[in-house]
């Protein structure tokens, strides 16, 4: 979707037209902040909808909202995008792709002339901008790269993006099984797959790092689903769950009472899986070292989450070379030295999971920062 302009914009460059690339959570929250402040902005989304991997994530309220800001990413979107509602001053295009980037010096800062390929377009958009904001997002890791995990082998082997589609937006049916459909008794969530690890099968990019939010979505999940399980049943014991890990990162307000309410309802092993099996009845055994003791175990569930990580965008090495602007080893978009968001190119900024792993939360909150900056540099 593309409105308001011919293929090339006659308008002269007048400082106050900026450039957004990536329609998720931090781009679509800088966008609105933007806008607000009378700015004229054009966001280039590469998929046929804005919204980014967030558009695909549940609600994960109990009978109290648990802050996964999947709500307000989502309403983000409505805001600046919706037919009725969105502001004048935004205009996305979807299934688009930056095709080339110039940068012209002048007195007053760099001139940026962006060339656009849109599907269904014969012809390329171009358009001139003073700033050019990078919030291409994030993949997440495929678990299929590690044979041991089984993801698309064994059946109930799912990844912590499955069990977010799989559970229900209404919160009145439980969640089941893909293999045949039933409520399983029993959950376990692995944690750290794709993250924090150097093993070969892992190349190209390293992943030593903390993806920043598999705790908080597996907890979130695991409580959402022992919540709907108890609603379905008041007689029955709630989903069991069994949470594998080497240690819980914290995150976010009150994590504190959140995780101790957590420890009382769950079992939290110190461990990182090393297998996992297919058993009778479509079950899963996961073969483990357990940490404290130094001991190898295994259990059976009936169902088992991979909480994967944040890997960087695919997309990023080739535009990179568009945008003349650094990875870093990991992948991502390199701001090293940089204050907000900048990078070493005048007029441009990266914001969200371009830059590094971060939650949602954090993704609006650097993206509005930055839009913050670029805002206080237009001329009075």
């Amino acid at each position: 979707m593309s409105q308001g302009l011919s293929n090339m914009d006659p308008k002269p460059m007048n400082g106050s037209r900026v450039l957004v690339l990536g329609a998720g959570p931090a781009g679509t929250a800088a966008a609105l902040e933007l806008s607000c402040a009378g700015l004229e902005v054009h966001v280039v989304e590469k998929a046929s909808k804005p919204g980014g991997q967030a558009g695909e994530y549940s609600c994960k309220a109990t009978d109290q909202c648990l802050r996964c800001n999947v709500c307000l990413a989502q309403e983000h979107v409505r805001q600046a995008y919706g037919a009725e509602k969105s502001p004048k001053n935004i205009t996305l295009h979807t299934n688009a792709e930056l095709k080339e980037l110039k940068q012209t010096p002048t007195q007053a800062g760099p001139v940026y002339t962006a060339v656009i390929d849109q599907l269904g377009q014969a012809e390329p958009l171009t358009l001139e901008v003073a700033h050019v904001m990078v919030c291409t997002g994030f993949d997440p890791y495929d678990p299929s790269d590690n044979n041991a995990l089984g993801y698309g082998k064994i059946p109930n082997v799912i990844s912590g993006l499955d069990m977010e589609k799989l559970s229900p937006a209404d919160h009145l049916q439980p969640v089941l099984r893909p293999s045949d459909q039933t409520p399983p008794k029993n959950i376990a969530f692995i944690q750290c797959v794709g993250s924090r690890n150097e093993k070969p099968h892992r190349c190209p990019e390293r992943t030593n790092y903390c993806s920043a939010v598999c705790c908080s979505y597996a907890l979130r999940l695991a409580r959402l689903i022992r919540h709907i399980s108890a609603k379905m049943d008041s007689q029955a014991e709630p989903t069991e769950i069994t949470v594998f890990n080497m240690d819980i990162q914290r995150f976010g307000r009150d994590f504190e009472s959140f995780y101790a309410q957590c420890k009382e309802q769950m079992r939290f092993i110190k461990a990182r899986p090393y297998q996992l099996a297919a058993a009778d009845g479509d079950r899963v055994t996961v073969r483990y070292e357990d940490q404290p003791t130094c001991q190898q175990k295994e259990e059976t569930f009936d169902m088992v989450v991979l909480s994967v990580g944040i890997r960087p965008n695919p997309d990023n090495a080739k535009a990179s070379a568009k945008l003349d602007l650094p990875v870093n080893e990991q992948g991502f978009f390199d701001t090293a030295g940089c204050l907000a968001g900048a990078t070493a190119r005048g007029g441009m900024y990266v914001a969200g999971t371009a830059r590094a792993p971060m939650d949602i939360a954090g993704a609006i909150a650097e993206a509005q920062a930055v839009a913050g900056t670029i805002i206080a540099s237009q001329p009075e």
